[in-house]
């Protein structure tokens, strides 16, 4: 849900930003307010491209923005051969060729040779300082994060989804404090297929609340001393914020992202999440409260990567073209 930060750019800066997908986002996008437009053909097909293509014309469209796996080089092309300026966003070199304006990896491990199959005038938009991070993040990057006393304090955030319940493994590690007075607020989204067993987790561990569909995230994170988190988009808004973060890799494409985190000292990284036990996740938690020196210089570490602002420079560099 990443271009919700570069639609809400766009339209700080005068646009009008809509949506066009199929699936689950539909009714997220509405409650943030933006126009939803359905796309019926199956998703990244041919048909696909010839739907959105005659939707852009429709609204007379200056840009598209893609976002997903399944936008390949053919759809992309498809889309600029009828003169519709494209941004395409690639975590990790999904397409043979880009036929794009722009194309954006925001990651540390983002390199320009992972795009030298591109047209001869797409400009590539490399790093963090290129994350989409929604409005409530963009004044992140000037909050003050005061090292905690003695933190007590613990968001959980393992996608909104979590298909392989990583969350409950995170809950159980909490339940193994026996000397701390800490806090913790378990995120739950409404494609959680987990809530019946996480529910009755809960039932014998004070302390610990659960909270689905969370919509004040950047307030969630102010609260928060660290985080238990997925190595997804989740961890630039944590960055922005200075949240600490213990990151589990929860999808391939998190692999590195939680390796480059961990090498800049902004987290610690778990690793694959079928070799996490709630052992370990608690051993890490213990020490991250007994050692609050370590997470002041997380906290620096993280604010040092991104300051929150990819999606307004984004669109300044669209608008330029």
């Amino acid at each position: 849900m990443r271009c919700i930060g570069l639609a809400q750019a766009w339209e700080s800066l005068g646009g009008k930003a809509e949506f066009a997908c199929t699936g689950a986002p539909l009714a997220r996008l509405a409650e943030e307010g933006l126009p939803v437009n359905a796309i019926r053909s199956l998703r990244g097909s041919m048909d696909d491209a010839h739907e959105t293509a005659a939707l852009l014309k429709s609204k007379q469209a200056v840009w598209a923005a893609l976002d997903g796996y399944h936008f390949t080089a053919d759809f992309q092309k498809l889309l600029m051969d009828q003169g519709i300026k494209t941004l395409v966003v690639d975590d990790n070199q999904d397409c043979r060729f880009y036929h794009a304006n722009i194309v954006v990896n925001p990651n540390l491990h983002a390199k320009e040779k992972m795009f030298r199959d591109r047209e001869v005038h797409t400009r590539l938009l490399l790093g963090p300082e290129y994350a989409f991070l929604r409005k409530e993040f963009w004044e992140s990057s000037k909050m003050q994060r005061r090292p905690p006393q003695k933190a007590a304090n613990i968001l959980i955030t393992l996608g909104g989804a979590d298909p392989h319940n990583t969350t409950l493994k995170a809950i159980r590690a909490v339940k193994l404090n026996t000397g701390f007075n800490l806090h913790a607020k378990v995120l739950a989204g409404q494609s959680n297929p987990h809530i019946q067993s996480l529910e009755e987790e809960l039932k014998d561990a004070p302390g610990v609340e659960l909270i689905r569909d969370a919509k004040n995230m950047a307030e969630l994170m102010a609260w928060a001393d660290f985080a238990v988190s997925a190595a997804g988009s989740t961890c630039w808004e944590m960055a922005a914020s200075g949240l600490p973060g213990i990151y589990i890799v929860l999808a391939d494409n998190q692999k590195n992202i939680a390796a480059e985190l961990h090498g800049r000292g902004a987290g610690i990284n778990l690793g694959w999440r079928a070799g996490v036990t709630k052992f370990t996740i608690w051993g890490t938690i213990k020490h991250l409260m007994e050692f609050k020196d370590r997470l002041e210089r997380m906290s620096k570490a993280g604010q040092a990567i991104t300051d929150g602002l990819g999606a307004k420079r984004t669109v300044n560099i669209m608008m330029e073209q």
